[in-house]
């Protein structure tokens, strides 16, 4: 029988991530989980979608009813440690007894934390996800930083169908006539958010400044810009002021089963993403869609970007307009270069961005996880059975026997304060320690069980390290008393 696997994504759910997982629809029973309604076209994914009522949008977005839903699942698979629908899982999670994989994307170090209440979200998840699947490096190292430990971490970019996302001019002709392009245009696409942090005012001030240059007057260029947003209409506007409006397409829809053709009727794909306080490109799925279909790709240095595009394109400073229009205008006046950087960019679509190996690494992950949970019900017996040669005066055979127990699954709570009880009793505080930092891996923002390694710690004089898991403590609870009662006898033992 298929295992079951829940993909929540709230009202995010979209058929540019999913393409990743519908390979695994053969390998696994896969039921999607989002909003009523949800913010994208869900009509496209090829496995079941359930819509649930929702409270609350943004990250404290509360999923009625999703605990229940996922009663009879085997792994769910959530998005970022922010939300709280992750901390529903969770609560699934000990309600049920399924695993959680959570898929990160956020790249900025405590994000968001000034809001209590996703604080507290992101250390329930962080504490009680089995394992992370971050998009990027930088995800990988925000996790890490946040006290997430990096045997449980693994990188796994988005991908693109490249059956679909492939370099084709079949209906490049048909497609520019339909807006009104014609096939000697050359066309600067940008795909996004209408809004400030994608960078659409340098696009439209770069744009003025390359109509105005006098090495590319007579050029017939075109821009096209494919999305909505809150800046639309002042964007139209500006567009208007600079009297460029009739070489400015806005596009404020387009179905994602076209998008390929989109890229392919295009020439140069820009998207001068700029960082925020509390946003900064996380990925960038359109470069990737680009860059499969063979397009020069012109970007910023801005959070992942350069993770994706690396050597296979242009990146400039953000916020900056000038080095946007000169990145635009060497790519149009070297044609021979253009296409080299064309060239590059598919071929490192193809090698670092197949949504088929994205399927067949995230089932890697999905195996290591349910495999843990197979042993789970298997040490059951011999964990019980130690724990009666324990009580009838058997001590260091009970013990062993329980420690056999959690070697096998090393998450498992119970079985480990066993092992802190019985090992500090009779004289093995060393066992019960690394009994505790096994765990810290998978629990790596538990508290109660970094005081308990730093007590051992300190019970056997090693002082440095002891003070170095209380430091972990305070980084989640600064206030913790009783972690500092014990920084305390510290100070005291070291002085």
């Amino acid at each position: 029988m298929k295992k079951k696997i829940a993909i929540v994504r709230g009202y995010n759910l979209n058929k540019w991530e999913m393409q990743n997982y519908e390979a695994l629809s053969g390998l696994y029973d896969i039921t999607a989980y989002t909003t009523k309604p949800s913010k994208f076209d869900i009509n496209q994914i090829e496995f079941p979608v359930v819509q649930l009522p929702f409270q609350s949008p943004g990250l404290t977005l509360y999923m009625e009813g999703l605990e229940d839903h996922l009663a009879d699942k085997d792994l769910i698979y959530t998005a970022d440690i922010s939300w709280l629908f992750s901390a529903q899982a969770v609560v699934a999670k000990k309600r049920h007894g399924c695993k959680i994989v959570c898929l990160e994307w956020e790249n900025i170090p405590f994000n968001n934390e000034g809001d209590k209440t996703v604080s507290r979200t992101k250390e329930i998840v962080r504490n009680n996800a089995d394992h992370f699947i971050a998009v990027t490096e930088r995800a990988k190292e925000a996790l890490i930083l946040e006290g997430v430990s990096e045997e449980i971490i693994d990188v796994i970019p988005m991908g693109v169908d490249l059956n679909k996302f492939r370099p084709s001019d079949a209906d490049t002709l048909k497609d520019r006539n339909e807006l009104k392009l014609n096939n000697k245009d050359i066309v600067i696409l940008f795909v996004g958010r209408i809004v400030w942090e994608k960078g659409i005012y340098d696009i439209i001030h770069a744009a003025a400044r390359i109509f105005k240059d006098t090495l590319l007057r007579g050029l017939p260029i075109k821009f096209l810009l494919a999305g909505n947003g809150i800046e639309l209409n002042i964007l139209r506007n500006r567009a208007g002021s600079l009297g460029i409006s009739d070489r400015i397409i806005f596009l404020e829809s387009h179905p994602y089963d076209k998008m390929h053709r989109l890229h392919n009727m295009a020439d140069i794909f820009i998207l001068p993403s700029i960082p925020s306080t509390t946003w900064q490109e996380q990925f960038g799925m359109a470069l990737v869609e680009s860059m499969a279909c063979g397009k020069p790709v012109v970007s910023t240095m801005s959070g992942s970007i350069s993770e994706v595009v690396g050597d296979a394109g242009l990146l400039v400073q953000p916020n900056d307009h000038l080095s946007l229009y000169q990145a635009i205008k060497k790519i149009i006046l070297d044609k021979a270069f253009r296409d080299s950087l064309g060239q590059m960019a598919l071929a490192r679509a193809v090698n670092n961005f197949d949504a088929g190996k994205t399927a067949e690494k995230v089932s890697e992950v999905f195996e290591k996880v349910l495999s843990r949970r197979i042993l789970n019900d298997d040490i059951k017996t011999g964990y019980e059975q130690g724990l009666k040669f324990w009580e009838t005066g058997e001590q260091e055979k009970g013990f062993q026997m329980v420690c056999s127990a959690f070697n096998e699954d090393p998450d498992n709570r119970e079985v480990l304060n066993s092992i802190v009880k019985m090992g500090c009793r009779i004289g093995k505080p060393d066992v019960a320690e690394q009994a505790l930092r096994e765990y810290l891996i998978y629990h790596p923002a538990d508290i109660e069980a970094l005081i308990t390694r730093a007590g051992i710690l300190f019970d056997v004089n090693k002082l440095e390290q002891a003070a170095e898991e209380l430091q972990k403590v305070f980084l989640f609870e600064p206030e913790n008393q009783k972690a500092a009662a014990l920084m305390e006898k510290l100070k005291i033992a070291v002085s």
